[in-house]
């Protein structure tokens, strides 16, 4: 908590009894031991829209997931400390005891649903397929296959998991940006990521469009990650998350990073009754565990990216005033921040 009151003004002096109230009372509030934040372990060199280095402020960061680390802080109650970690890592750092919590565009799906506790969703995504402006080959993921089309995507994600399952040419990019850089340079066929991705990074290149259309790309959900032996926080933050629900505020958030499509309040997940929702079942089936070929890809090190709390202020990068806008090199920078 930030101590507001305001210190003596320079030359004055305190009469001996205040002062020495002043003294005892500083004394206690030193003894009395700060209520720790919840350690919520991101990855913001991942890349927008999720967290990611504000280019007008390099000290702080910005993203969707950010603003609604701070919007959850009142119905929990407390502070969400941000943890700069490996996206790869995020499991791993909850099993370590590093994180209490893991947000960072976590797709639900079977394989991690066994490992860790998934609170009820904040976004509800599909898989965006995207090309070059004047692809004429193929109009949906099947036609790339049979095309012998090479779709660019990240590893450890259900798209990753989907080409691997339906044995699709690809290749694993380490960032966002870089696929639809290549993409647009022909070194690339398409590209399938989440539609959050999509829209930050594909949308606003006239070079590019997306295939819309396409009804074998599943959907899904993203949800906070905790320990599995830490039921009572996942009651906590699905109460938080359906209060977030309940006032229209989560429905807003998203509307600000024009992600309103994926607005998860229904009247299930007002209820507490949404789980993951149909959505995230359904993609769990349809992309199953990652394959040998995403472990490699993206395999977990093991270790945090720095390992360390960050010390910048990411409210001060937080709010509909980051509202998305073009994509540009710096977006998928990483940077620290604190809730």
């Amino acid at each position: 908590m930030v101590d507001r009151r305001l210190p003596p003004a320079p030359g004055m002096t305190l009469p001996a009894g205040i002062a020495l109230a002043a003294l005892l009372f500083a004394a206690v509030l030193a003894a009395v031991p700060a209520r720790a934040a919840l350690r919520w372990g991101a990855d913001a060199e991942g890349g927008a829209p999720y967290v990611y280095r504000d280019p007008a402020n390099p000290a702080a960061v910005k993203g969707f997931e950010v603003d609604l680390a701070a919007a959850l802080e009142a119905p929990l109650g407390e502070r969400i400390h941000l943890v700069q970690y490996e996206y790869s890592s995020l499991l791993v750092g909850l099993d370590r005891g590093d994180l209490d919590v893991a947000m960072n565009g976590l797709e639900v799906t079977a394989d991690r649903a066994a490992k860790v506790l998934f609170t009820e969703p904040y976004f509800r995504y599909r898989l965006a397929l995207t090309v070059r402006r004047d692809e004429a080959r193929f109009a949906d993921l099947a036609g790339a296959q049979a095309r012998g089309a090479v779709v660019g995507t990240l590893g450890d994600t259900a798209a990753e998991r989907l080409l691997a399952t339906r044995g699709v040419a690809h290749r694993i990019y380490d960032g966002q940006l870089e696929p639809y850089r290549d993409l647009t340079l022909g070194r690339l066929d398409a590209v399938l990521l989440d539609d959050p991705i999509a829209r930050f990074y594909a949308a606003p290149d006239p070079a590019l469009r997306g295939l819309t259309d396409d009804p074998a790309l599943p959907g899904g959900v993203y949800a906070i990650a905790v320990r599995r032996d830490r039921p009572a926080l996942k009651a906590r933050l699905d109460a938080a998350l359906r209060a977030l629900c309940g006032s229209g505020e989560l429905p807003r958030l998203l509307a600000a990073w024009n992600l309103g499509e994926g607005n998860p309040c229904g009247a299930e997940v007002a209820a507490g009754q949404g789980r993951y929702g149909a959505a995230g079942a359904a993609t769990s089936a349809a992309t199953g565990p990652a394959s040998g070929a995403a472990a490699s890809g993206a395999a977990a090190s093991g270790a945090a990216a720095s390992g360390a709390a960050a010390s910048g202020a990411a409210a001060s990068g937080a709010g509909a005033s980051g509202a998305p806008g073009a994509a540009s090199g710096d977006a998928s920078g990483g940077g620290p921040g604190d809730l």
